[in-house]
């Protein structure tokens, strides 16, 4: 009687992306461009030269708008509907809340928007 196909509609996608992804893969831009977004998002490295910023912690939680704020311009309002669109990125990862532990912010990378980067220290 009528049976299984061995290609289901899924494997056939998943086919049709491995064809996609290899034709794409194939081409040395899009590798130099892959290479680009592996280092700056996967690996979280930001650009080699990095502007630092300071933040003072009370009761060892830091309000980020204020920190975008004094780092990028801006108003407070701004930052925080980047911050509620993912926006803002703590090493690479976007930030869910207005108020990180300061634990969290010694050293790491903030960045805002696709260019505006800084490095964050605690005064």
């Amino acid at each position: 009687g009528g049976g299984d196909h061995p290609e289901s509609p899924l494997e056939w996608k998943l086919e049709l992306a491995r064809r996609i992804t290899a034709r794409w893969h194939g081409d040395d831009g899009a590798r130099a461009g892959e290479a680009h977004f592996t280092r700056v998002v996967r690996q979280h490295e930001a650009p080699e030269e990095m502007p630092e910023a300071r933040f003072s912690a009370a009761n060892g939680v830091v309000y980020l708008p204020s920190v975008l704020q004094e780092s990028f311009g801006r108003s407070g309002s701004h930052w925080r509907r980047q911050i509620d669109q993912g926006g803002v990125k703590l090493n690479g990862e976007p930030v869910s809340g207005y108020e990180v532990p300061a634990g969290a912010l010694e050293g790491a990378v903030l960045q805002a928007g696709k260019r505006q980067f800084v490095r964050l220290h605690s005064v």
